[in-house]
């Protein structure tokens, strides 16, 4: 049966409707999208700039797939339809763009603040196995012991802190561990430990696993390790105990800002 110029009228803006509403939500996802893995890969900047350049066009494409074929008149007359249209996407522009710009001051604010409390740091920095860091002085001076499978690096006034690059050897069970496992088996690595937290930690643009767990005897103590792949064999690791009363999380999480792979 024939549609009627009416039907097919309606018909026609019902499926651009629908083109546009899909668009949009696709132009949402991707800010959000791009905003995250600017966080995780640290080009927030990029990530600004590009939103903003695709936010124009997306505004102008928004609304040719809505009214084409339409006059200027025509477009006004059907309830305000393209001026909803556009504040709309405006809107979507101005808190994306917000978003962003508030992780970037954040960002910039926490950067400065710990190049500020690091200023006057000391530098280690061991080409053998790739590291550079700043430590602070009351941390003592870091010596270097080099095992089979690996260098370990510790602080002679601070036993808190160690760090250690290599081949993954996990002694209960005699076998070397991938970090893929590590990451996936926290009981295999830390056997008597008690698991508070996982989270994904990127270090120098590698990323990793940070665990925070208790041990059975810590009296109150929290343990972080860290473990980072650099490459298909040698994995970062770092472990500290702490309380949260003495107050040296700050200064960790500091050191950890400084470090650099560098090989």
């Amino acid at each position: 049966m024939e549609e009627s110029p009416g039907q097919n009228k309606f018909s026609t803006q019902t499926i651009n409707l629908r083109q546009m509403l899909i668009l949009a939500v696709s132009y949402v996802l991707f800010v959000f999208v791009l905003y995250f893995l600017g966080i995780l890969f640290k080009f927030e900047e990029v990530a600004f700039y590009i939103t903003l350049v695709v936010g124009i066009p997306a505004i102008c494409l928004l609304a040719a797939l809505r009214y084409s074929h339409k006059t200027v008149q025509e477009l006004f007359s059907e309830k305000g339809l393209l001026l909803i249209l556009i504040i709309i996407v405006v809107i979507i522009e101005a808190l994306s763009t917000l978003i962003i710009i508030n992780g970037l001051q954040a960002r910039q604010t926490q950067t400065q603040n710990t190049n500020s409390e690091t200023a006057d740091w000391k530098t280690y920095t061991n080409n053998d196995a790739g590291i550079s860091f700043k430590y602070p002085e009351e941390w003592g001076e870091p010596w270097t012991a080099l095992l089979g499978t690996g260098t370990e690096i510790s602080f002679d006034k601070n036993s808190n802190v160690g760090l250690r690059e290599g081949i993954y050897y996990n002694q209960i069970f005699a076998r070397t561990m991938a970090f893929d496992e590590i990451k996936n088996s926290f009981q295999t690595v830390f056997p008597v430990g008690n698991l508070e937290s996982t989270k994904d930690i990127t270090i120098d643009k590698k990323q990793g696993v940070e665990f925070i767990y208790s041990g059975s005897n810590d009296s109150g103590r929290a343990n972080i390790a860290i473990f980072i792949p650099v490459d298909n064999a040698n994995i970062f690791q770092v472990s500290f105990s702490y309380k949260e009363s003495d107050g040296t999380i700050d200064a960790f999480n500091n050191f950890i800002s400084t470090v650099k792979f560098t090989k």
